[in-house]
């Protein structure tokens, strides 16, 4: 017979641990043409599975009850070969809620016309969290709508326009609302540098030490190049880059100019470009990992993979922040062979090129 809490998809399917993210229960699928899914790794240690169960205990919420759900009826994840999104393990560890991408279908849910207009604006509140909870990523007025058709169903979400004129009034001026990387109406919270620089100058005090103040001074600093790094239009992680952006005359333009400013002035040397490169862009995709998907990261990790053929160089590597994950590594060749155009880079001293 079986048992009575057996582990569900939302949508009553019977979750199986070799083909759902064991965090939103989703199939953890691959790479269909250039359009990229993220990333699928399975669970290799048995330490993984009671961080998890600490995790649960800490979020205490709906999300961790399903999570919790799943944990009881394996002993061992990395036996039961259980798989899970990155994102969604990135999401669930640090707090935040299920990513978009990942997100269950929308719910319709039974409401009377009294309590319609308090009820759509806790829903309109619950997308709003959303975007504040997940601003590193480019979340677009159309997601927001499906975010909240999740909470209130979708006859009973707003539209487009409508919901872009709610977040300007919600939120007033520190939102803007534009087009980055051919996406439109993405929602990007307004970081300026005068907002940054006035808040620093506002927080000064002549009573705080020296080392506070220069506390001060770094976490500025760090905003604006945050502000920067979140605000580029230079890179699209839907999208695998073309063996051209691989190139290294156009790998200095994902990285944004005030993060070179920093890098060139730290640095010694007279030729420092490849070490900026490398490392700046190694900073951007710490800074904001789900928006991007820089070359010089992922060329070394084909290099690798090309040289060594060894998943735990890569992985090694990636954890450090250094490349691509074996597994967006092996998802781009997969591309590559469906369209025929296989490149394996080289890496040298001043650059890279193909072969």
């Amino acid at each position: 017979m079986k048992p009575p809490n057996v582990p569900t998809l939302r949508s009553k399917v019977e979750f199986d641990f070799k083909r759902h993210c064991l965090f939103c229960g989703q199939l953890a699928d691959a790479v269909i043409g250039r359009k990229r899914k993220s990333d699928v790794y399975p669970v290799r240690t048995s330490e993984f599975q009671c961080k998890i169960e600490d995790i649960c205990r800490q979020r205490e919420d709906e999300w961790a009850l399903e999570v919790r759900g799943r944990l009881a009826f394996v002993q061992d994840l990395h036996a039961a070969d259980a798989l899970y999104h990155q994102t969604c393990s990135v999401n669930f560890r640090t707090l935040k809620q299920t990513p978009l991408a990942f997100s269950p279908p929308a719910k319709k849910k039974a409401k009377t016309q009294a309590g319609r207009k308090s009820s759509l604006s806790e829903s309109f509140l619950f997308a709003a969290k959303y975007l504040q909870q997940n601003e590193d990523e480019q979340i677009t007025v159309a997601d927001l709508v499906t975010k909240m058709s999740e909470h209130c169903g979708i006859d009973d979400a707003y539209g487009v326009q409508h919901m872009k004129n709610k977040l300007q009034e919600h939120f007033g001026d520190k939102v803007i609302i534009s087009e980055i990387n051919g996406k439109p109406n993405v929602v990007t919270f307004r970081n300026t540098v005068r907002s940054i620089l006035q808040e620093f100058y506002e927080q000064t005090n002549t009573n705080r030490s020296i080392d506070e103040e220069k506390k001060s001074i770094i976490q500025a600093a760090a905003k604006i190049l945050k502000s920067e790094i979140l605000s580029s239009e230079t890179s699209n992680k839907a999208l695998y880059p073309s063996p051209d952006e691989l190139s290294a005359q156009n790998n200095m333009k994902y990285v944004p100019e005030s993060l070179q400013t920093l890098l060139q002035t730290i640095f010694s040397g007279k030729d420092t470009r490849l070490k900026i490169m490398s490392i700046g862009q190694s900073i951007v995709q710490a800074a904001a990992p789900r928006m991007f998907m820089l070359p010089l990261q992922l060329a070394l990790g084909v290099q690798l993979h090309h040289n060594f053929s060894s998943r735990f160089l890569i992985d090694t590597l990636n954890s450090l922040g250094f490349c691509s994950s074996y597994t967006e590594i092996k998802n781009l060749n997969v591309v590559q062979l469906q369209k025929k155009e296989m490149t394996f880079l080289i890496l040298l001293p001043r650059a890279f090129c193909s072969m």
